[in-house]
Parts: structure tokens; sequence; C-alpha cells
């Protein structure tokens, strides 16, 4: 009888501790907010962002408030000492040098805004905001989106604006500030600041867009932000919004997510991110090709980006930002990033089917949008 009983007790004991176990390995999402372990690098000389953020996480505990304070315009300096403190500095891409010498600048003057977007005007404020990446010698990529996905309207609760920096001066090249003032006063949708805009600034883009929209346009509910080589079916995005739960709308941030992303080591390659600038896994991320999110998380996400340094890659420093508030991205089946099967290129009934497609040109767009409002279109 002693004997069944002690078995008993240690059949008890047993299934305790693995119940212990299975509890202590589920997520909990308090738990990212105490200890983003995406950063945390196993190794005891931390890389310079690791290190940032170690330090500017210890400041917030001790003065429970923001740690950053950016630098600002065209008075920023740049950081000198970065030169010495990170290995092998001048044999970094010039590109890269010139990101980790500028990276605590974050503040820039407007320099073109657009008019009628969200403000005063014919039709209901924007229920949906396509904010489009773009680069001011990209006229073609504009006027096709105008002509297409992004020609909706207000009347359709649609609001663009695309999203520029300031482009240098090559030599061979026209001189582009004369078309660029002439596309401004024609549409007025071009919402541009005084940063040098190039693939690693595309994160300034990030962070100067979403207190812009917090201040100028409120009363837009949802936004897709995007690149401007990319097709979207717009009116495929306002049912998917129209089709969800309130529940669904809170938190909503929907793209092409990649998990377990790496830093890239070659230095050919434009998403080179060195080791001594940062170390670890990447966080779950969206493709910033084309992501859906609310509003209300991009007031949440524009607080979650003042309290991190700079990230020289646009789409993994949002994924940092989600991750920051014990969120990730939600991939959908709609996002195609790395485009789709040369079998439905040209598809009509494919793209009424998605959201989004990267990469397609202006003539495709056209074309693509121009097969889509087709009246005898039959898809089933």
């Amino acid at each position: 009888m002693r004997r069944k009983l002690w078995r008993c007790t240690a059949c008890g004991l047993l299934v305790a501790v693995v119940m212990g176990l299975w509890i202590l390995r589920q997520p909990r999402p308090q738990a990212l907010l105490r200890a983003p372990a995406f950063w945390r690098a196993p190794c005891p000389l931390q890389s310079l962002w690791n290190q940032e953020l170690s330090l500017l996480h210890g400041q917030r505990l001790r003065r429970r408030g923001p740690a950053w304070s950016p630098g600002s315009g065209p008075r920023c300096r740049p950081d000198t000492a970065v030169e010495a403190s990170v290995v092998d500095f001048q044999l970094l891409p010039p590109l890269m040098q010139d990101f980790l010498r500028y990276r605590r600048c974050r503040s820039f003057p407007v320099v073109l805004e657009p008019r009628g977007v969200c403000g005063p005007g014919p039709g209901p404020s924007p229920r949906l905001l396509l904010a489009v990446k773009s680069q001011v010698s990209n006229f073609a990529r504009r006027q096709a989106i105008r002509q297409s996905w992004g020609g909706l309207g207000r009347s359709a609760g649609v609001g663009l604006v695309f999203l520029l920096g300031q482009q240098e001066e090559v030599d061979g090249h026209p001189r582009l500030w004369g078309l660029l003032d002439c596309e401004r006063r024609r549409h007025g949708d071009l919402l541009q600041w005084g940063f040098r805009d190039t693939f690693l600034n595309l994160t300034l883009k990030e962070v100067l867009f979403l207190p812009w929209l917090a201040q100028r346009c409120p009363s837009a509910r949802f936004i897709f932000k995007g690149d401007d080589d990319v097709f979207v079916n717009t009116e495929g995005l306002l049912r998917f919004l129209s089709l969800l739960e309130p529940s669904q709308v809170y938190d909503l941030f929907i793209g092409d997510t990649i998990q377990d992303g790496q830093p890239c080591r070659d230095a050919e390659i434009k998403y080179y991110v060195p080791g001594a600038f940062y170390s670890g896994l990447y966080p779950p991320y969206a493709g910033g090709a084309g992501v859906l999110y609310t509003a209300h998380l991009a007031r949440r996400l524009e607080r979650a980006s003042r309290a991190l340094p700079l990230f020289p890659i646009d789409d993994v420093f949002v994924g940092m930002c989600l991750r920051s508030l014990g969120l990730a991205p939600t991939p959908h089946p709609g996002f195609y990033s790395f485009g789709i099967n040369d079998s439905q290129h040209w598809d009509p009934c494919a793209y009424r089917r998605l959201l989004m497609v990267h990469p397609r040109s202006p003539q495709e767009n056209l074309l693509i949008w121009g097969m889509l409002h087709r009246e005898d279109l039959g898809c089933d």
C-alpha cells in the first residue's frame, strides 16, 4: 500500500514539473516589453546599435520617461567619434559611413507639403491614406500611380501622398526642381523633407511621416504604406477593411511577414549591415514594399520610434518598433513582396484576389489597372 502511494505521489510531482515547464515556455507579451531578446546578442562585445539601445533602455528605467534627444535639421552635427569606435569604419561603403555619422539626426524641415489630401476640400476625409515612398526623379512612377490604383480620390474615401527626401543633382542629369515644382502645383500630393534621399535614409520617412500623420491627417483610419514600384488593389483593400470586426482594427498591421531574419553581411548588397553596428537576429517584420495598418497603431508606433536608435533598414526598424510594443506583424496571403508566378503575371483575376504585388513598372501598373476594370472581366 505504501509503495502504491509512493508511486502515485511521484507521478503527481512529475506531472506538476512538466506542466510548470510548459507554462514557462508559453509566450508572454509583457515579457517582450521588459526584455526585447532579439537585440540581446550572446557576444560580450556588443555592437554599436545594441549598446545604444541597452543604454537608452537603462535610462528609461531610471528616469521613467523618454531617453532619446534627437538632433534637429541642418544644425545636427555628424558624430565623428563613431569613426574610431566602429571597427574598420573606413572600409565600410560610403552610404553606411554617412548613416553612422548622422544616425542621431532625425528632425528635418518640411520642404513641400500636400494640399487637400486630408484637410478641407471636395469629398469626405480619407478613410484609407496611401502613403507612397518615392524619389524626386521617379516622375513616371508617381504619374502611373495617380492614373491607376492611387487615383480613386476622396469621393471613394482614399487619399494619396508621396513621401520624398531631397535628391542630389548628378552630372549629366537635368535639374529636377522645376519639374518637381510643376508637379506640386498640378497635383498637390507631395510631402518632402530636407534630408538626403538614399536607401539607408528610408527610415527617416518612417519617423517623419508618423508625426505628420497625427498632426495633419488625424481623420485617416487606415494607412497603406509602400514603395512606388508596386501594384495595389485599392478596391480590394477597401473591401478587406469593410469586413473587419471592431476587435480586429485596434492594432492591425498586415503584410508579407519575414520571420527569423538575419543581417546581411555582404557589403556589395544594399541591405548590408556590419556586425560592428548590429548583432543578433531581426524581430519579425513585414517587407517594406507594402504594409497596411491602423491610425491608432500609427500613433503608438510614433511614440515607440522615438525610443529606439535609428536603423538603416526601414522595414526592420518598424518591426523593432512593433516588438517594443509587444506586437508583431500579421502575415496576409494577399501581399507579395517578391512577385507572383509568371503564369499569373498578366492574369487580371489573380490581381483581383491579391492586395499588393511587388515589383511592377509604371507601364505594368497602367495595363493591370485597365484589365481589372474591363466590363467583360469575369472571375470566379
